[in-house]
């Protein structure tokens, strides 16, 4: 994984909070958006701390289809393939390699039994074991910088992640359901 020392000098990395500028609304949306997936980046690229979550190698879009199956008892390849946004054929790529390229599978494969043409997956007992170590790698960080936080601003953040987060899953429930 890419590290920030990787950058040549403070000049060529472009880290840094971007301040809210009196614009338009649009804007200034476009502004907050650009600062929430820049904490995502910055989340997905932190140190490794060394745990057993190298021991699987897992990409983003492995990791998110993992995801998904820690919230679901089992859903379609086509289900998942939609949820994180991947092409057919990379969908088929990413199952392929969580099924039979790790030691031990992470996901089991099997016919729907309603409708023969599609198949359903769901995470094995391995899988939730690499999801959790992922998880528990990528928080540490992220618990590290909140209880640095004073409580009054952690409870504001709270509040709102849950406003962003309600919204986010409606969204998504609207389009998937």
């Amino acid at each position: 994984m890419a590290s920030l020392e990787s950058c040549h000098g403070a000049s060529a990395c472009e880290w840094g909070p971007i301040p809210l500028t009196d614009s338009s609304d649009s804007e200034q949306i476009q502004q907050m958006a650009e600062q929430v997936f820049e904490l995502m980046v910055l989340s997905w690229i932190s140190p490794e701390t060394g745990n057993e979550e190298a021991k699987w190698d897992l990409s983003e879009p492995e990791i998110l289809t993992l995801e998904l199956l820690t919230k679901c008892e089992r859903m379609s390849v086509g289900d998942i393939q939609r949820a994180i946004g991947v092409a057919t054929t990379k969908m088929s790529r990413i199952i392929r390699r969580l099924e039979r390229e790790t030691d031990e599978p992470l996901v089991e494969c099997k016919l729907n039994p309603e409708e023969r043409r599609k198949i359903d997956v769901s995470i094995t007992e391995v899988g939730r074991q690499a999801h959790r170590a992922y998880r528990a790698t990528k928080m540490a960080g992220i618990m590290e910088v909140l209880a640095e936080m004073p409580e009054s601003d952690r409870a504001e953040f709270m509040r709102l992640l849950g406003t962003i987060r309600e919204r986010l899953l409606q969204a998504y429930l609207s389009k998937h359901t």
